[in-house]
């Protein structure tokens, strides 16, 4: 017999004898198997986060309570009614000045404006003046000064004032002064005629640095030639003078030296620390739409380069901007007309193309693990750390005020813009027969949101057309929803993706509150985030409604993981 029949016939007799002994043992085998009782329901501290996190009336809870502490902080820390409504300042400051051994002239100068406009005391500046310590000159400017704003609500130029100031030795600060009130009636040339005058004295920094301000919005290349001949206006050219007078004569390469001192300036502690707060708040949410399986893994650690990506990307953003502005003229004005085509035409275009590019190099690493999901956040965390650091310059360039409300709604906007984008063409990398035309499509609707979001917001005269940014911004959002719902399965998440948004920006909300209660008052702020917060609110909802998390907490509605 051979040696392979007799390995089979041991392995069936062996088979046979166990086969015996299952089957006659007084406890069948499957019976030993522990039962489930199923009347009993499975509970544990993660199995309550489960559900709690997709409970409405919980987040809803929560949201409250975070909001109602973060008013209560803001009420505490508001800036006084009294403060807001006509200034901080104070007569005595005034005063105070004027009684020291040597005044400073400059300062009192810009006191007097806000002490004649003090609706609640009545200034006896004039007689102030002739008690200080100020030296003759001085004096007749101040008084000159002072007699031009009582004449009226504005500040126009008195007969004295004007005299001084077209002396054959003209007075000091008489022709600064007479600049200042050409340049807030929008002369820029006679204001720049008035500050080169007042330009020749040694102590005159402030009406230089006005001066090149003016010859800079004049675009007078003339001027500008003639400004750096002087070595005195030279040494005091700062960064943002430097990119402009650099732009303006397409030096391009001598622009980003200045440009990169320029925006490390502008980082200060409030702004970047809201900042800081804000990107958090969606990098959570971006980071939890990608479901890593572990802390540790390729979806929580590439996110955080593309983040840094997007800040960069803000750099060769803005030397583009400077290029179309000198180029085609491209450039935000005081006219509704060059607005909408400064952001349709400059705005959308250059900063969708220059996310969208450096979103690219993350692409591939998508494409070889096959996941548009990746591609679709990946991308999306480009542009949100390309809203990060543009809204600590937007803080520097145009106040709280403006910057504020962006902290709400900017991070997700670009995060979805760039998301759609990126997705958009990872679809045209794997089928470029069938991705053609949707990426194109992608591609304008989203420059198209853009550039409406932000002309839309940019308009003050009419402030009912914030509501249409707030729109083009939702429907951003509904379609980036719509793509995200269908890349991942909620089914798998411990905590509810909507939970994360509503806790993280609830509380990015109060900390914007608190701080925009404390620079500008209560009731200002409340009203600022009126409408960017009703936007929020859709957003969230959004959330639900999109992603299958359902409206109960019971319901959760799987989805099959979609490559």
């Amino acid at each position: 017999m051979c040696k392979a029949h007799t390995r089979n016939n041991f392995f069936c007799v062996l088979a046979d004898r166990l086969l015996f002994r299952v089957c006659n043992s007084p406890v069948h085998a499957l019976d030993s198997l522990q039962k489930i009782d199923r009347t009993q329901n499975i509970d544990g501290w993660n199995v309550r986060i489960y559900f709690l996190s997709r409970n409405p009336r919980v987040l809803a809870l929560v949201a409250l309570v975070v909001l109602l502490t973060g008013l209560g902080l803001a009420w505490l820390v508001q800036k006084p009614l009294l403060s807001v409504l006509v200034g901080e300042f104070k007569s005595a400051e005034l005063q105070v000045e004027l009684a020291k051994r040597k005044p400073d002239m400059a300062a009192v100068l810009e006191m007097l404006p806000k002490a004649a406009h003090l609706y609640f005391e009545d200034v006896p500046a004039s007689e102030w003046i002739e008690e200080s310590n100020l030296v003759d000159t001085e004096k007749l400017v101040a008084n000159a000064l002072w007699a031009s704003l009582e004449e009226g609500d504005e500040f126009e130029p008195s007969a004295d004032l004007l005299y001084y100031a077209h002396y054959i030795r003209p007075l000091r600060f008489a022709n600064e002064l007479v600049g200042d009130h050409y340049r807030a009636k929008g002369n820029l040339p006679k204001a720049a005629d008035y500050y080169r005058r007042e330009s020749t004295f040694a102590d005159a920094g402030a009406s230089r640095e006005k001066l090149i301000s003016v010859v800079l919005k004049l675009r007078d290349k003339t001027a500008l030639q003639e400004l750096q001949a002087n070595p005195a206006i030279v040494a005091q050219l700062r960064p943002e003078h430097r990119v402009y007078f650099a732009a303006q004569e397409r030096r391009w390469g001598d622009v980003v030296a200045p440009l990169r001192e320029l925006q490390f300036q502008m980082v200060k502690p409030v702004p970047a620390a809201l900042a800081a707060v804000a990107g958090l708040a969606w990098l959570l949410v971006a980071l939890q739409s990608l479901q890593p399986p572990g802390l540790v893994s390729f979806r929580t650690i590439v996110p955080l380069f593309a983040v840094l990506v997007g800040a960069f990307s803000t750099f060769p953003t803005l030397i583009s901007g400077l290029w179309m502005e000198e180029v085609f003229g491209l450039r935000h004005s005081d006219d509704m007309v060059d607005n909408f085509l400064f952001f349709m035409g400059s705005v959308g275009p250059r900063e969708e193309l220059m996310k969208l590019a450096l979103a690219l190099p993350f692409l591939p690493l998508a494409l070889l693990r096959k996941s548009r999901l990746e591609a679709l956040m990946l991308s999306g965390c480009v542009g949100l750390g390309f809203a990060i650091w543009e809204n600590i310059l937007y803080f520097a360039q145009y106040g709280s005020a403006v910057a504020f409300p962006r902290f709400l709604t900017a991070n997700f906007f670009h995060l979805a813009l760039t998301g759609l984008n990126g997705l958009a063409v990872y679809d045209f990398l794997r089928s470029p027969r069938t991705g053609l035309l949707p990426v194109i499509a992608t591609f304008g609707c989203t420059v198209a949101a853009h550039g409406a979001y932000d002309f839309l917001a940019s308009v003050g005269e009419l402030p009912i057309l914030v509501i249409g940014s707030m729109i083009a911004f939702m429907l951003v959002s509904l379609f980036f929803f719509r793509k995200l719902r269908e890349l991942r399965d909620p089914a798998t998440d411990q905590f509810c993706i909507a939970g994360t948004f509503v806790v993280g920006i609830s509380i990015l909300a109060s900390t914007i509150l608190i701080l925009a209660s404390r620079e500008m008052g209560l009731i200002p702020a409340i009203a600022v985030f009126a409408i960017t917060g009703f936007a929020t609110v859709m957003v969230g909802y959004m959330f639900y409604w999109q992603l299958g998390e359902g409206l109960s907490p019971e319901e959760t509605i799987a989805r099959p993981y979609a490559l």
